[in-house]
């Protein structure tokens, strides 16, 4: 093993999210590494540290701060510091290679990497680029850091697309998709589940697994179950997902507006994600903006079939009435009719999961997009 460092990721922290659940993935399915990769988080280290340190990957972090208890004053003093403490931080180790993930990290680290030692970079996007609308300024800066980079990874032809777009072709950019670990679907009891969670056998079960934000769609998805349960209560609804800025509550007030506490159970993250696929009939992606969806991914791997919003990457995934069904985004009566003819009709809907687990199996393995991306690395490390 080298020692100094040959890819160093960079990343804003490491809590339950799409980014870094997928990058514990990769890292879970390497054996034998024989590149030398770090990671360094600018805020804080996050939930997740311990189980890449678990895998032999080091964490380090720049801020020794409580960042949420400042206000906007302090936290540029502390960013000033953590610039300073980052700049040190590279020219001290000297990576081969810096990997920037979410837009946060591309910005800080991206622009600072103008005043580090020569080093590969690379950029990975695993986002549309809608949130350049919302930071007008990202959009300037982005364009300014892509010249920068070596190489940009995008994990959707539709997010590969947008890079290419702005780049004006002139940077190469791949494709390597989100992958998911291929489950053994017999390892779960489907009727124990229910019955320990006080679902009746004769509920339909619908699925959501994203956190509570608002363009993810949770009140399309609750307006549209109630467009279609407005006289049978036979189903319930499971959300799994982080509370974000308390927007949980904004839905439970919703969902008491139209007397649907009892159809509707929230877990957080931390549960286990297929044992409640394993009892789920249909997931439900009512995302305004979207990548990949690692939700879609894990409930094809379950052979589970997907309602989903023609955003981002999503019909990359899904083929309508292949192995599931594709609506306009913010379309809530598109929405109700397909969750209406499923719920009438399931029967004719069994082969919608096994086409997503074929899909899952030859297309969207983490074993391999785990392989694609070290390729990547070793691609110029050998160079």
């Amino acid at each position: 093993m080298n020692n100094k460092i040959d890819v160093l990721i960079i990343i804003p922290d490491l809590n339950l999210g799409g980014t870094e659940n997928q990058l514990l993935k990769i890292f879970k399915n390497l054996s034998d590494l024989d590149i030398k990769i770090e990671i360094l988080t600018i805020i804080q280290k996050g939930k997740l540290s311990d189980e890449f340190e678990n895998k032999g990957i080091k964490v380090n972090c720049l801020n020794p701060f409580k960042w949420s208890k400042h206000n906007k004053y302090v936290k540029f003093l502390i960013l000033t510091y953590l610039s300073l403490k980052y700049i040190f931080f590279i020219w001290s180790t000297k990576p081969k290679i810096t990997h920037f993930f979410l837009p946060f990290a591309y910005w800080f680290a991206g622009t600072l990497s103008f005043f580090c030692p020569k080093t590969i970079k690379i950029m990975s996007r695993r986002s549309t680029n809608q949130y350049q609308k919302k930071y007008p300024f990202s959009k300037i800066i982005e364009k300014i850091l892509h010249k920068n980079m070596h190489i940009l990874i995008a994990n959707s032809q539709y997010v590969k697309s947008e890079l290419e777009e702005e780049t004006n072709y002139n940077k190469k950019v791949i494709l390597i998709y989100n992958g998911v670990e291929i489950p053994q679907l017999d390892s779960y009891n489907k009727d124990l589940i229910k019955k320990n969670m006080n679902i009746s056998k004769e509920d339909i079960v619908f699925t959501t697994i994203a956190n509570f934000i608002p363009y993810k769609g949770h009140l399309n998805i609750i307006k549209a179950l109630n467009n279609v349960f407005t006289i049978s209560k036979k189903y319930k609804m499971i959300f799994i997902g982080e509370n974000r800025n308390n927007y949980q509550s904004t839905i439970q007030k919703k969902i008491k507006d139209y007397g649907m506490e009892k159809n509707v159970i929230f877990l957080d993250n931390d549960s286990n994600i297929n044992k409640i696929l394993k009892i789920s009939d249909l997931l439900i992606s009512g995302s305004s903006e979207e990548s990949l969806s690692n939700s879609i991914l894990e409930a094809m791997s379950m052979q589970i079939p997907c309602l989903v919003t023609n955003v981002g990457g999503s019909p990359e995934l899904i083929t309508n009435n292949l192995n599931g069904f594709i609506v306009p985004p913010n379309d809530i009566n598109a929405m109700s009719k397909n969750i209406e003819n499923f719920s009438q009709n399931i029967h004719l809907f069994s082969n919608m999961g096994k086409n997503s687990r074929k899909k899952i199996i030859k297309s969207f393995n983490i074993s391999s997009k785990s392989k694609e991306l070290i390729l990547v690395y070793k691609s110029y490390l050998n160079s």
